[in-house]
């Protein structure tokens, strides 16, 4: 037989009153109810035997103070659906160790598309489901999902650089990488640098450094061929060394290399001569502690002027040639 929670109503029904009465008294809030010391005690006494538990869930709903934050994070292209990328872990570890003690759960969405994104997000905001969320954003495709968040009256943070203002958000900017890249290219006589990241059905993104807005996602992708023709004269910038094989897979084996934030994929890393070692900075438990919880708990939207945007300037540690 499954096991069922008691309810107001069962409590009642033993105790031979309403289900007002009962609410009443277990809130302390019997008001102009009649309601003597005995039966009082009679009821309180039942709930505890009966092992009585609020549904917290409903009472939120009811009072629209969901403790629940959604957050949408897009799956890696190419990466099972069962696997989480080092990214998506770091982000719900953080934001489960500051919502937690606060008495808010974190709902972990994943989607694979802008479509999905925004249905799923649409269909939780409708049903009252979500009492804050956090998410990222594709950099070329992210203007209705900023305006669903902008008119949900919900907490929110947008993690990326969103084309609509007034937009809460945290970005980072690739600026530092970029310098050491270039100092690195230069010092290699290299004409230019190229970035290499994961792509759809495990292909492959390359894209020219230095990237437009100091961010990767808004530099256009080039063309393989374009590549191949150059590669001697280009410095190739890794975006994690699983990517190694997939390069030397499409017959492209480069002379100049460095590797960013190899992380756990140590192993690849044998014959790479320079390695970035990304150093996180605490800038979104930063936020969350001091922007996005005060406003999920208070229902006081912060000034959009003042801390609409956190941008991050990520810091790298350069190690010349990693012996495995």
């Amino acid at each position: 037989m499954p096991l069922r929670n008691c309810t107001l109503k069962d409590i009642a029904l033993k105790c031979g009153v309403s289900s007002a009465l009962v609410s009443s008294v277990l809130n302390g809030k019997t008001g102009t109810m009649k309601c003597s010391a005995a039966k009082r005690e009679l009821i309180l006494k039942t709930a505890g035997e009966m092992d009585y538990h609020p549904n917290i869930l409903a009472r939120s709903i009811k009072k629209s103070q969901v403790p629940i934050v959604g957050v949408f994070l897009k799956r890696s292209a190419g990466q099972p659906p069962h696997v989480l990328g080092r990214s998506v872990s770091a982000y719900l570890g953080t934001m489960t160790s500051v919502l937690n003690p606060m008495d808010h759960e974190v709902l972990f969405v994943p989607y694979n598309n802008v479509g999905e994104q925004y249905e799923r997000m649409k269909s939780l905001i409708a049903r009252g489901l979500l009492g804050g969320i956090i998410t990222n954003i594709d950099f070329q495709d992210n203007l209705r999902i900023c305006e669903l968040l902008q008119s949900s009256r919900l907490p929110y943070l947008v993690l990326g650089k969103p084309a609509l203002p007034g937009t809460h958000c945290i970005y980072s900017s690739d600026k530092v990488l970029e310098e050491l890249c270039a100092q690195r290219a230069a010092e290699k006589g290299c004409s230019r640098c190229i970035s290499v990241e994961p792509g759809g059905e495990g292909g492959l993104i390359f894209r020219a450094m230095p990237f437009p807005e100091n961010h990767i996602w808004a530099a256009p992708a080039l063309p393989i061929q374009e590549i191949a023709e150059s590669l001697d004269d280009t410095l190739i910038v890794f975006m994690g060394c699983v990517l190694v094989e997939k390069l030397y897979a499409l017959g492209l084996r480069p002379r100049h290399y460095v590797c960013v934030d190899p992380a756990d994929d140590m192993e690849k890393l044998a014959g790479l001569h320079d390695t970035f070692f990304l150093q996180r900075t605490s800038v979104i438990e930063n936020y969350l502690r001091t922007v996005f919880a005060p406003w999920l708990l208070n229902d006081s939207e912060p000034d959009k002027n003042s801390a609409a945007t956190v941008t991050n300037e990520l810091n790298f540690i350069f190690k010349a040639r990693y012996d495995s």
